[in-house]
């Protein structure tokens, strides 16, 4: 006879056995791929954690050194450096609350205030491989002394001082400037507010590393530092030139430019004056994913926190940003917790039953899916492990909840990262209506993928043959005249030219459109009657422009390893 206690735990084993073998069972019973229940899947998953508030918010990041001890910003990625590397850094700042009263009467003072560098160590310098400081000299109650921007080297110092007068300060802490400075190989250019003001040559020779730090990496003692708010921080590989700085200095960028390694524009994530703690870094813009971790940073209240982009002060200079319109465009990605439904981010929280996957450009304009094309069966897609994450469709149509807004003959780019569960005929993602010239479609046909344009003899048809559960990167352009392009992994396989270019006078200046392509403005659909949806989804990204062909090929290498190329 078993004894009793080993007669219980074996009961218990059992027991155990069969529910390990159960919940085996239940999550591999779909044979569409590996799914896990959608309610099971931890937030952490979504790696990193969400970085997005749920609403567009125009941010900025305010400073405060001697609130919290070193609060930085740092990307981890090692930067290297010499006397020849080339680079364009750009970035807008505003000095507030300084006492200028600090020092003795009639006693020259001076500070040295860290923004930014790159550094393995601390950001000082003797031990970055560049740091960029503003230095202050006063006496007190009277900060008309002298300013400069500087550049450290290794120890080696590379001055900037112009005067206050050509230097634009005579009220520097009433208002915001935008800097960017250039280094080709030679010489150091400065330009403020899209200007240049001064060129400075190298005569040294010097090489490093580091990593980006933004804030300080010490505990500064010296009393009333002032606090700084910085915004718009991009670092390219390469030199602007006049023009290009002069074009984009007071303009948000779209993150796809060429060259653009890093860059924190502060919005969309954390609100000003409120608890930001959710958030642990600063969304890179660029498709490179060079996050800045938050560091030191307290985000509560007004300091070492995200502000509101409107606190900037302009001054009486210029400072009339024209953001860049993600009006009518979608952007959706699975890798990113903001699309899934039951993360509950900030207001526009988005529960677990509204079925929805959200929209990163408009979280009010997201996508429902649905069983037909009446569009009155709810379904819930597929959250799949495949490429880190993706979504799952199967005999499914996907509509987002009010019209694109990109219509007439406004430019277009479908992106899509994509694996096909089934051959054939298929709707991927559209705009428009079923009649010619009125509808711009992404589909595959007879295994190609092509672009429809409402007509079976307007389209155009990539080379390569799908193969079933490959992942593949496409992209198709209408460039708002007559050409339409289709890439596939960041190569053109087809391009066609349809209708006129017609020209026109508008607010006094030439516009060139379309005589054939007149997009209807409807909604995004994914899927169409008798074409519906048999795909995993990695990325959906629409646009209301053009790509250019060195922008898709960029946007495919930064995320292929993600699609096992």
């Amino acid at each position: 006879m078993v004894p009793p206690i080993l007669h219980l735990l074996f009961k218990i084993f059992k027991m155990k056995l069969y529910l390990i073998i159960s919940s085996v069972f239940i999550c591999s019973f779909n044979s569409f791929g590996q799914v896990i229940p959608h309610a099971f899947i931890p937030k952490k998953v979504y790696s990193p954690t969400s970085n997005y508030s749920n609403d567009k918010y125009n941010g900025a990041f305010r400073f405060n050194y001697n609130r919290t001890a070193a609060p930085r910003i740092e990307n981890g990625t090692a930067w290297s450096f010499n006397q020849t590397t080339p680079y364009t850094i750009q970035f807008e700042v505003q000095l507030s609350q300084f006492d200028f009263n600090h020092a003795a009467d009639g006693q020259d003072y001076s500070w040295t205030i860290p923004l930014f560098g790159f550094t393995n160590s601390q950001l000082s310098s003797q031990d970055a491989i560049m740091v960029f400081s503003y230095n202050i000299n006063y006496k007190k109650g009277n900060y008309s002394q002298g300013h400069s921007l500087n550049i450290t080297n290794k120890g080696i110092y590379f001055p900037y001082n112009p005067t206050i007068d050509n230097f634009g300060f005579r009220s520097p802490f009433n208002g915001a400037f935008h800097f960017t400075i250039t280094y080709d190989g030679s010489r150091w250019r400065y330009y403020k507010n899209g200007i240049k003001i001064s060129e400075y040559n190298n005569v040294y020779n010097w090489s490093g590393s580091g990593k980006l730090v933004i804030g300080s990496t010490y505990t500064i003692t010296k009393e009333n530092q002032p606090k700084f708010i910085f915004d718009e921080f991009r670092f390219w590989d390469k030199v602007l030139s006049d023009n290009e700085i002069s074009n984009n200095w007071n303009k948000d960028l779209t993150g796809n430019e060429s060259g653009l390694k890093i860059y924190y524009n502060f919005n969309d994530q954390g609100h000003g004056n409120t608890n930001n703690t959710q958030f642990s870094y600063v969304k890179d813009r660029s498709p490179n994913n060079n996050n800045g971790i938050l560091i030191n940073t307290e985000l509560i209240g007004d300091e070492n926190n995200f502000i509101s982009e409107e606190i900037f002060s302009k001054g009486s200079l210029p400072f009339n940003k024209t953001k860049f319109n993600f009006s009518g465009t979608y952007s959706f990605d699975a890798i990113n917790a903001d699309c899934y439904p039951g993360t509950n981010n900030n207001k526009n929280n988005n529960p677990l039953s509204n079925d929805k996957i959200y929209n990163l450009g408009d979280f009010n304009n997201n996508l429902q899916f649905y069983t037909n094309t009446n569009y009155n069966q709810l379904i819930r897609p597929f959250y799949h492990l495949d490429a880190g994450r993706s979504f799952g469709f199967q005999d499914m149509y996907g509509k987002s909840n009010y019209n694109s807004n990109i219509a007439g003959s406004n430019p277009i780019t479908i992106e899509a990262w994509v694996k096909f569960n089934a051959s054939g005929n298929m709707s991927i993602a559209s705009l428009g209506e079923e009649n010619l010239g009125k509808l711009f479609e992404l589909a595959l046909y007879d295994n190609k993928l092509n672009i429809n344009l409402g007509d079976p003899n307007y389209y155009v048809l990539a080379s390569t043959a799908i193969i079933k559960n490959v992942w593949y990167h496409v992209v198709c352009v209408f460039d708002g005249q007559n050409n339409y392009t289709i890439y596939v992994n960041g190569q053109k396989e087809g391009e066609a030219q349809y209708g006129n270019i017609v020209n026109s006078i508008v607010n006094g200046e030439l516009r060139k459109t379309s005589s054939f392509q007149n997009t209807t403005n409807t909604p995004l659909y994914l899927g169409k009657s008798q074409r519906p949806f048999n795909s995993k989804l990695g990325i959906l990204n629409v646009y209301n422009r053009a790509l250019l062909s060195a922008e898709i090929l960029h946007k495919y290498n930064a995320t292929k390893s993600r699609f096992g190329y």
